[in-house]
């Protein structure tokens, strides 16, 4: 029921704006009234998809189901353990042709949460740097994580979780070194 009202609200605020503009138009250019009536027509038109595209929007009625709703990421290993001497290991996306790292990433240091990754200075949505890794989704290969990490001298365990994102799915990645 609200849709009817809000469409009936669009339209007449297109009609208002439509107005204030034809007038000004009319004005300032003294245009011939083919013109204007060619303009109105490209007008209406265009306020017609519009509306047309804002009532698409729903949901899908057979399966009950949300539109945007987004299948499960799936990556070939969801947890990479490393060794003390640190090293690179890669996952790699497989039902999607790319991903983002999400700000959810942070690092914990013998079970203490050091920081969250991603609201920093220098971290974008295809790498993000801490104090013992960094993490990076090369530009020509947007399906693969790097993932490296520095050798862990004093020893202690350290734990990282890697938040990616595909449109609405999101998957959190560890890693163990």
């Amino acid at each position: 029921m609200l849709l009817p009202i809000l469409l009936y609200n669009c339209i007449a605020e297109i009609e208002v704006r439509y107005i204030y503009l034809m007038t000004l138009i009319n004005k300032v250019t003294n245009m011939k009234k083919s013109y204007v009536k060619t303009l109105k027509i490209y007008f209406y038109a265009l306020a017609v998809a519009s509306i047309i595209g804002l009532a698409s929007c729903g949901s899908d009625s057979d399966k009950g189901e949300i539109y945007g709703q987004w299948d499960p990421i799936q990556v070939d290993k969801e947890k990479v353990v490393m060794d003390e001497a640190g090293g690179c290991d890669t996952i790699r996306l497989q039902n999607y042709d790319v991903w983002m790292l999400s700000s959810g990433t942070y690092a914990r240091v013998n079970g203490v949460t050091e920081h969250r990754i991603g609201d920093k200075e220098g971290d974008t949505p295809l790498s993000m740097d801490g104090e013992w890794f960094s993490l990076r989704i090369p530009e020509d290969n947007l399906k693969l994580l790097i993932i490296n990490c520095d050798p862990n001298i004093n020893h202690d365990k350290r734990e990282l979780f890697i938040s990616v994102t595909v449109g609405d799915a999101f998957k959190t990645l560890s890693v163990v070194q």
